[in-house]
């Protein structure tokens, strides 16, 4: 039986290097724990792009895969998968924030929740059609919401019913 080198030397580049077998160890063991982390980020991915946007787990599987010297294919992907699932995150976001844009139009504005599909389509470079709505609809969305006059009287009433002002300055001066 022949001894185990504890130290393995060649050359590279012009120079020598040594390389011991802990660091070997070391190195493999690393490669190994970011390739579990880059599976379980994969995973995830898959996931969550049926719910909302996956861009953080694509950034990680990312990273993961350069620290470890990885390859998509040593973790089961492709780079068409990730566009895919990166698009149809997206899609899924989009449809969320026009639920909820559908369900608050009439009592307050939506256009934060407009504005997150716009961005959302624009970065999965989509459009809108893929969303299951169109640029009528989402106009449509934005002018639904009609402020009631006067709410800061029916918020603030006074004596008798009638709105007194709140003397906190210049503006809402006591009545």
């Amino acid at each position: 039986m022949l001894p185990l080198a504890s130290a393995i030397q060649f050359y590279l580049e012009g120079e020598f290097v040594t390389v011991t077998m802990e660091q070997t160890i070391t190195d493999e063991l690393k490669r190994a724990e970011l390739k579990k982390k880059t599976e379980e980020e994969l995973r995830k991915m898959r996931e969550n792009c049926q719910k909302w946007g996956v861009s953080i787990e694509i950034r990680n599987i990312r990273e993961y895969i350069a620290q470890g010297g990885l390859s998509l294919a040593d973790i089961g992907t492709s780079e068409e998968e990730l566009q895919n699932c990166f698009k149809a995150g997206h899609i899924n976001a989009a449809k969320t924030w026009l639920k909820m844009a559908k369900e608050r139009c009439e009592s307050q504005d939506v256009s934060t929740e407009i504005g997150h599909i716009r961005s959302l389509i624009a970065e999965a470079n989509v459009i809108l059609a893929d969303v299951g709505t169109s640029e009528e609809e989402l106009e449509k969305l934005l002018a639904a919401y009609k402020p009631i006059k006067g709410w800061w009287r029916r918020l603030f009433p006074g004596r008798n019913g009638k709105y007194q002002g709140s003397g906190c300055c210049s503006l809402h001066p006591k009545v």
